[in-house]
């Protein structure tokens, strides 16, 4: 294998595609785009020093990360390449699209002088409270598909003074993804999503989700206030699936009992599904969701489908976490 030739062409690509991302910024940006985008997947990582040491030339290695520096601080660049990413990918987001929100954190473990630093908690370490940012992800993909499409990634801080809530960040997030998509696709949220600060935007916007609930919320069922884990206990299951799941590198195996029942949310009138998952553990998992189910189990396993799909999507983020430093 020619690998001097690999390499070439490889590099011959990410400029390309640098390019078309950083076509409408000013050509000492779009330099640093390129440069940037390199450096990352060459040296996989995200800080300066190691991006900078990927570039040809003879410039020291102190000028090139102050260069870098002086592009970073430059005001509007985010939200251009955000809206460049967004409008080149909305043509990949159909009605049936899951539009997978991630709400995530990045550990800063030794951190020290970074600015804003802040306390969060951290998914992946049982729960430890560490120096670090809250970031979060809208990645689209489809059920049935291993393809996933990038659409939004933001950082933020509870002590930027910029801050307002993270309600405001996760509205801020949504929003721009579905201006962007034209109100297609499907919301697929954890259990962090059952808040009555997402759901009303997103009945009002007229945007359908799939929100996993926690089990504390009261529902209108059959025009009476029920607690919605209650409900679960209660609720049919007619339907069986079998599914595989890698766990700490074994497959494991789960036998899937659900169902649904029609909903609403109190005072909201729109009518809604909560779909009942029975086989993960000794509590249901409880979807809500504005999706319609007819007879049968292909719309309940869809739904289903939909939120595991965001299982794989965790393990992609948390795999470039790890990857890229």
């Amino acid at each position: 294998m020619n690998f001097s030739h690999l390499a070439n062409k490889l590099r011959s690509k990410i400029t390309r595609f640098s390019g078309i991302l950083s076509q409408d910024l000013d050509k000492t940006t779009q330099r640093f785009v390129r440069e940037a985008v390199y450096g990352i997947m060459a040296s996989q990582s995200v800080m300066l020093t190691e991006i900078g040491r990927q570039q040809e030339g003879d410039v020291c290695l102190k000028k090139i990360e102050e260069r870098f520096s002086r592009q970073l601080i430059k005001s509007g660049i985010w939200d251009r390449l955000h809206q460049r990413i967004m409008s080149l990918a909305s043509s990949r987001v159909k009605d049936r699209t899951l539009l997978i929100l991630d709400l995530s954190d990045l550990k800063k473990k030794y951190a020290e002088k970074m600015e804003y630093l802040t306390k969060v908690r951290d998914g992946s370490e049982g729960g430890e409270i560490v120096d670090g940012y809250w970031t979060n992800h809208v990645i689209a993909s489809e059920v049935g598909s291993n393809e996933i499409t990038p659409l939004h990634m933001s950082l933020y801080s509870q002590d930027s003074p910029d801050f307002t809530s993270e309600n405001d960040e996760i509205l801020a997030a949504i929003d721009q993804v579905g201006e962007a998509v034209h109100n297609r696709g499907i919301w697929v949220i954890d259990r962090g999503g059952d808040r009555d600060a997402l759901f009303l935007p997103l009945l009002q916007k007229k945007r359908d989700f799939i929100i996993r609930m926690v089990g504390t919320r009261d529902l209108i069922y059959q025009e009476k206030m029920v607690r919605s884990l209650w409900l679960a206990y209660a609720c049919k299951l007619p339907h069986r699936k079998s599914i595989v799941k890698v766990i700490d590198g074994k497959e494991v195996i789960f036998n899937l009992n659900f169902g649904h029942v029609k909903v609403k949310l109190p005072e909201i009138d729109t009518p809604l599904n909560m779909v009942v998952i029975k086989g993960f553990g000794s509590r249901p998992m409880l979807l809500l969701t504005t999706l319609d189910i007819g007879p049968g189990q292909k719309n309940v396993w869809f739904i289903v489908q939909a939120y595991l799909k965001r299982w794989s999507v965790e393990e992609t983020i948390r795999f470039i976490k790890d990857t890229y430093d």
